[in-house]
């Protein structure tokens, strides 16, 4: 908030604090401070992005969809853009949109855990359990090893307090 009070024009000030409200549950004033970014720098895809992910969390999907349609159509895409729009789309119970989003998305960036798990709801819903089960598998997998290398880094970093580093 200091920042921006010294500088009412940095976009990316009210960016972390926007981010900062929608961590904590604030969506309303994470929405307001989203819209400031957008007022300053109207192309700023992030901003857009989580703007629509506080909308949907209000209920507000079709919203959401209006803001991601257009995000997910630009090069480069943003993986959180593709990621959104494919969970609007499963809240809409648009599966075959869903399906390709995210398809597109694991596509992208085969290892976003997220982007398997929403999948194989896509693909349940749509009634392709071989497909579902493969996504959800490769989702486990993935949280597994995230779950690994966190640990990891745990013990770690507890071994470099300990030896003082």
């Amino acid at each position: 908030e200091a920042c921006i009070q010294r500088d009412p024009d940095r976009a990316d000030a009210y960016l972390a604090l926007a981010d900062i409200r929608r961590k904590h549950g604030e969506f309303e004033d994470a929405s307001r401070l989203y819209r400031k970014v957008l007022s300053l720098d109207p192309d700023h895809r992030l901003a857009s992005t989580m703007l629509a992910d506080v909308l949907m969390k209000q209920g507000q999907i079709e919203d959401a969809v209006g803001l991601l349609e257009p995000l997910a159509n630009r090069t480069p895409v943003l993986d959180r853009t593709l990621l959104c729009l494919g969970q609007a789309y499963l809240q809409l119970k648009d599966y075959d949109k869903a399906r390709d989003t995210l398809e597109r998305l694991v596509g992208l960036d085969p290892e976003e855990s997220a982007a398997h798990y929403a999948l194989s709801r896509a693909y349940t819903r749509l009634g392709l359990h071989d497909e579902s089960r493969a996504h959800r598998e490769q989702f486990t997998r993935l949280s597994k090893s995230s779950r690994e290398i966190q640990k990891t880094s745990r013990e770690y970093d507890d071994a470099r307090i300990v030896r003082g580093l």
